[in-house]
């Protein structure tokens, strides 16, 4: 092999190799582009005429193959289980008195209620024995459980809920629609 072949057989292996590592330099940055020194001025590579070394990048962690297992949220359960919705979407009350103002509003008072599900009822009704007061509208919609027994809804004139409640004989647990301080709707709820 003369001299001339000896060199230009290097020459190739040396655009080779060139070529080969601006490829994966490039590839480098193109994934992670090189940090500003610690200064937080740009090096010498940006300055015109200048040329600096391939940038290294610190190898990236490798995700884990290893898959968190899901756990069931609460919505999903409430979701799943009607009287947990059921209970995280309504507001409770024990009433105890109702006074009816000459506005025609009402003052509510009674204890906060919530309802626990499951147990040999499916559910029953936590009261706190803490009070609380609260102020329905005027025209306060009023739905009680019948006095014969039954489970049976009936929406009464909110200027008959004060006498009812005072013979109710059924649980006084009542859902409320609206602020303490602007309740614009009662419901009694059954519990057996």
């Amino acid at each position: 092999m003369t001299t001339a072949r000896w060199i230009s057989a290097l020459g190739m292996l040396a655009i080779a190799a060139l070529t080969t590592s601006c490829a994966t330099s490039l590839s480098r940055s193109a994934a992670a582009p090189a940090a500003l020194p610690a200064s937080g001025t740009p090096g010498p590579a940006s300055q015109p005429g200048t040329v600096s070394p391939p940038a290294t990048t610190a190898a990236t962690p490798v995700p884990s193959t290893t898959a968190a297992i899901p756990t069931a949220s609460a919505s999903a359960t409430a979701t799943a289980n009607p009287c947990l919705a059921f209970a995280a979407s309504h507001t409770f009350i024990e009433l105890t008195s109702v006074v009816t103002a000459p506005d025609g509003s009402l003052t509510l008072t009674g204890h906060p209620a919530t309802m626990s599900c499951g147990g040999p009822d499916d559910f029953h009704y936590n009261v706190a024995t803490s009070s609380e007061v609260a102020h329905a509208l005027p025209g306060v919609t009023v739905q009680v459980l019948g006095t014969d027994g039954s489970t049976t809804e009936q929406t009464i004139p909110h200027a008959q809920f004060p006498s009812y409640l005072a013979t109710d004989h059924n649980t006084r647990v009542f859902i409320f629609t609206g602020p303490l301080s602007a309740v614009t709707a009662l419901q009694e709820q059954f519990h057996p």
